[in-house]
């Protein structure tokens, strides 16, 4: 509870930036001139934002919300397979990414 009075305090961001640099800039990431760490959570948001929308188009196909006029019904599917391809080449690539990393 100390640190959390310091840091609410007037004078509570200077205390932080010090805490933080004795901790050696490894929570601090870009601000502190970690390229790994901010490269780590760049990966993190895109892995997340592809699998967000991947898990969205399988969950429209698999409980099978079509579009309500049969005419775009064609259009629909070859939106949702192109999605579920475009959107696995894009974690593959990720995948592969942090694999060499």
């Amino acid at each position: 509870a100390p640190d959390a009075a310091r840091a609410n305090s007037p004078n509570g961001s200077q205390y932080l930036m010090r805490r933080c640099s004795r901790i050696s800039g490894e929570i601090c990431g870009l601000g502190q001139g970690s390229i790994k760490q901010a490269e780590g959570a760049l990966l993190l948001l895109l892995v997340n934002l592809i699998c967000i929308n991947l898990s969205g188009v399988l969950t429209f196909l698999f409980t099978g919300v079509r579009p309500g006029k049969w005419w775009e019904a064609e259009r629909a599917k070859r939106a949702v397979g192109a999605a579920v391809v475009i959107w696995v080449v894009l974690i593959s690539i990720l995948i592969f990414i942090i694999m060499v990393r």
